[in-house]
């Protein structure tokens, strides 16, 4: 395993939950509404309705997030025999649709998953999708994603019925829709990936998105609008970043190649192994990032 390093005391991401306040958005409840599913409040539409007011067509960066981190975990679970997966996500697809743990399941259908969470009501969805086999493949582990040493303390120290994460074998970490949404620094957050990095074993696998800063006038500035409109609301939350800092947040991984023949980079997430596109993308699509990085074995 790679050796954890203490935490960055500069590098506090602890946070507050929202709960069932019906004043305060979440982003669980932001992505719930974008991919059409009914689990969401006046409040997180407003969100919805401020960036449909600047971005049109802002719903398909969300979707396109949502589809990379499905090809991302059926690609690694189809080329490496990963038996352990902890899942970190914006919160539960809408009912209805395949969960992450469903997906992976396609190509190993006895793979353990750990879903992390910080926020009582996915927690409370996460808790619903026990193994109908009757064993208790899927484990809810209440902890803040942002915070890595406690998160992997809690994962590994399961009990009541729950099987711990072993650390000593290979892992997939996937943090999707976790990293842009909060009211930290971008070191901060850099700090907070690095940690994760630390903990996981030789042979692991590291899935992230994050909104992207394309470095191009016309789509910077877009993506400026959608992050000034979500720092600027009640979300109060929302950070882009360039290919380069998403590259310095997986330093010490070996990032994969986002398609055949391609080299290694940090991409938009619908550019991620999609095959050829059935339509041009749209702007918003280009403005998330999707990055797939392996942990070098011994």
């Amino acid at each position: 395993m790679n050796a954890a390093q203490p935490a960055d005391p500069a590098a506090n991401t602890s946070r507050t939950p929202v709960g069932i306040d019906f004043t305060r958005p979440t982003i669980a409840r932001i992505y719930n509404a974008f991919l059409g599913g009914g689990h969401n409040y006046g409040v997180d539409r407003m969100v919805c309705h401020k960036l449909r007011e600047r971005v049109p067509e802002i719903a398909d960066l969300f979707r396109s997030e949502v589809e990379f981190l499905h090809r991302a975990v059926r690609w690694i679970g189809t080329q490496f025999p990963i038996e352990q997966w902890v899942i970190a996500v914006a919160g539960p697809a809408p009912e209805g649709r395949d969960q992450i743990h469903d997906v992976i399941r396609e190509v190993n259908s006895d793979a353990g998953v750990w879903y992390v969470d910080y926020e009582p009501v996915p927690l409370a969805t996460f808790r619903t999708f026990d193994d109908m086999r009757g064993g208790r493949r899927v484990h809810v582990v209440k902890a803040d994603p942002l915070d890595p040493d406690t998160t992997w303390d809690e994962l590994t120290q399961l009990d009541q019925g729950h099987t711990p994460v072993d650390d000593r074998e290979p892992i997939c970490l996937v943090l999707g829709g976790v990293l842009p949404y909060h009211p930290f620094s971008r070191a901060d957050i850099a700090a907070v990936t690095r940690q994760h990095l630390n903990h996981l074993p030789h042979g692991s696998f590291f899935v992230l998105t994050h909104l992207l800063d394309p470095e191009e006038p016309e789509l910077t500035a877009v993506a400026v609008e959608i992050q000034n409109t979500l720092v600027g609301g009640p979300l109060g939350a929302g950070s882009l970043a360039t290919r380069d800092e998403i590259e310095a947040m997986v330093s010490g991984a070996t990032i994969l190649a986002p398609s055949a023949g391609t080299p290694p980079s940090v991409v938009p997430a619908r550019q991620w192994w999609a095959g050829p596109p059935l339509k041009p993308s749209s702007l918003p699509e280009q403005l998330v990032a999707g990055v797939v990085a392996a942990i070098p074995g011994d």
